[in-house]
């Protein structure tokens, strides 16, 4: 058996005659954190973006940040990128993100990464490449902006950092879809599913 966190994975991967699970991430973030939005800049998280190259978005990144969009990089190495701020402990992460107007995810491969879904969770607009799962997650110009021309990602993130109005409609949204998409109780049920139907066809 193989499970994957995402259809696209799960489409993507080569499962031979395994049979294939989808359980996508649950996430439960910590007591009392909330969007507040009040600093007019974006926020990325990748671990070692500088390493990482092309395949994690550098270029895609500082050309958005060569246009003149504030962005500030949180991760793992990110001292070795321009903006990077340093390495925020996972529990401390979802804090030092509501502070910011809204999420820029460079990444061209990785299907769905879970700092998107702990963005979407605290209330976040979520701008990012239409590339992997991720059109399936964002509703464009409802719950952030998705798109391959880095122009237009570049537009929306002017307009979400100038209108915190904007920014705040638009998290909302990705709010919702991340506690019903993403809620940790989901998660929890579909695993013990997964586990039972494993469980039982070896009996």
């Amino acid at each position: 058996h193989l499970v994957h966190v995402t259809a696209f994975n799960a489409l993507m991967w080569d499962n031979g005659d395994a049979p294939v699970h989808v359980v996508a991430h649950g996430v439960k973030l910590p007591d009392g954190v909330a969007w507040r939005g009040d600093l007019a800049e974006g926020v990325v998280v990748v671990n070692h973006l500088a390493r990482r190259g092309r395949r994690l978005g550098l270029d895609v990144y500082r050309r958005v940040r060569g246009q003149g969009v504030p962005l500030a990089l949180y991760g793992m190495g990110s001292e070795a990128v321009e903006g990077g701020a340093g390495e925020v402990a996972n529990l401390e992460l979802p804090a030092v993100m509501a502070r910011y107007r809204c999420f820029f995810n460079p990444i061209r491969y990785t299907s769905l990464g879970l700092a998107v879904i702990e963005a979407m969770t605290v209330g976040l607009p979520i701008v990012a490449l239409a590339t992997t799962e991720m059109p399936t997650v964002i509703r464009d110009g409802v719950s952030g902006c998705v798109d391959t021309r880095i122009e237009r990602l570049v537009d929306a993130m002017r307009a979400l950092i100038a209108d915190r109005d904007l920014a705040r409609r638009w998290g909302e949204a990705a709010r919702a879809t991340a506690l019903e998409r993403f809620g940790i109780e989901r998660f929890a049920a579909d695993w013990d599913r997964v586990l039972r139907d494993v469980a039982g066809e070896r009996a």
